[in-house]
């Protein structure tokens, strides 16, 4: 090698690329399966205990039957572990779905507070666009043309009322044309009920009649229950 020479730099390692960054929903659905797959997990854990647990029943019943006490009270004690490891088991599995819970309300307040972000920079933004000095102006514009435009309906109304006629003379005299027509069916059926003879003093005496012979009947019976 010359005099002059330098000696030879190691190349620069490629930088690091950043790791794309998640949103919370995804962040939630991730940490939701890894939970529901402990549970899973912790399921078959105690479904596993509950097996060995009826095992180590029936094994204590057979011991005690045989009369070996001493055995039977050693797989006591190991069916009493049994069942506390169960219980820890299940108090972990409610731990983790109150996890899931906690992940599922962070995620909704996450939305909730980006629609309230939203709806923040779009009110500023339409507060920005809005005059109060032309909004006042429309507001004026609008209440004039309203009473303009009541004043033409009225105006036609009364147009329209004494083209027509009167109200109040149309309604005295349909009155009286109702009347009349009232009057003339009244003489009608008056003249028809009159033509016809009645037929309640009939229907009255046959009612009576037939009130008697039940009285009469009731009086028989309660004779032959006296005799």
């Amino acid at each position: 090698r010359g005099q002059g020479s330098q000696p030879t730099q190691p190349p620069a390692p490629p930088p690091q690329r950043a790791a794309p960054s998640r949103d919370v929903n995804q962040v939630v659905r991730d940490e939701k399966r890894n939970v529901n797959k402990a549970q899973r997990e912790l399921d078959r854990e105690l479904m596993t205990l509950q097996r060995e647990e009826k095992k180590i029943e029936a094994e204590i019943k057979r011991l005690a039957r045989a009369g070996q006490q001493a055995q039977a009270r050693m797989l006591a004690k190991n069916l009493v572990q049994n069942r506390n490891q169960q219980q820890k088991l299940v108090t972990a599995k409610y731990n983790m779905q109150g996890v899931s819970s906690n992940m599922t309300t962070m995620a909704a307040t996450q939305k909730m507070a980006g629609v309230l972000d939203g709806a923040n920079k779009a009110m500023g933004q339409v507060n920005q666009q809005i005059d109060p000095k032309m909004a006042m102006e429309t507001a004026k514009q609008y209440e004039m043309q309203s009473e303009r435009m009541n004043m033409a309906q009225e105006m036609m109304d009364d147009a329209v009322t004494g083209a027509i006629g009167d109200e109040a003379e149309i309604d005295a005299e349909a009155d009286a044309m109702m009347n009349a027509v009232l009057d003339g069916v009244a003489l009608d059926w008056g003249a028809s009920a009159s033509a016809t003879p009645s037929a309640a003093p009939q229907a009255i005496s046959q009612q009576q009649a037939a009130d008697a012979e039940a009285d009469a009947e009731v009086d028989r019976i309660m004779k032959l229950m006296r005799g």
